[in-house]
């Protein structure tokens, strides 16, 4: 098992100084932001670097930040969904549409997003979203906002 173990480990190691080495004769010394560099990790299917790259281009470019949320929230990242039902719900790179801030925020917190079930407990309770104003149902989602929350020792 051992021998298994480092063969792979060997063979990992290769495949890391391949993309170095691939990198540094594509780019040949130009340093890239730190937004481009999160850009490049989400298109490689990194869904943390998607969330952090998208609130790096935010500011310049709300469409792009928004894809990148996409992308995020598509591979399963609580935090790019709850961020792309924020930009859904508030028109930042992309139309108004509380519908579909109100099923990113569910997603958010299916996926064990506090936030995203703080935000869909507000749509719940207010009735945004095309439903009809559901205080206990609010509440609930109030609480596991709150039970996520703890998970994560906030």
């Amino acid at each position: 098992r051992y021998a298994y173990l480092r063969k792979r480990e060997e063979a990992k190691i290769e495949e890391l100084e391949d993309d170095v080495r691939d990198e540094e004769f594509l780019f040949q010394g130009v340093r890239l932001s730190a937004a481009e560099l999160y850009a490049r990790s989400c298109e490689g299917g990194t869904a943390y670097a998607c969330a952090r790259g998208a609130s790096l281009v935010q500011p310049g470019d709300p469409a792009r930040a928004a894809a990148m949320m996409r992308a995020g929230c598509d591979a399963g990242f609580d935090t790019s969904c709850n961020d792309l039902g924020f930009a859904a719900e508030h028109g930042v790179g992309m139309p108004v549409d509380p519908a579909l801030a109100l099923s990113l925020y569910a997603k958010s917190c299916a996926s064990g997003g506090a936030f995203g079930c703080f935000n869909q407990g507000i749509f719940v309770e207010t009735g945004r979203g095309g439903g009809a104003p559901d205080l206990a149902g609010g509440a609930r989602l109030y609480g596991v906002a709150l039970t996520h929350a703890r998970a994560l020792r906030w």
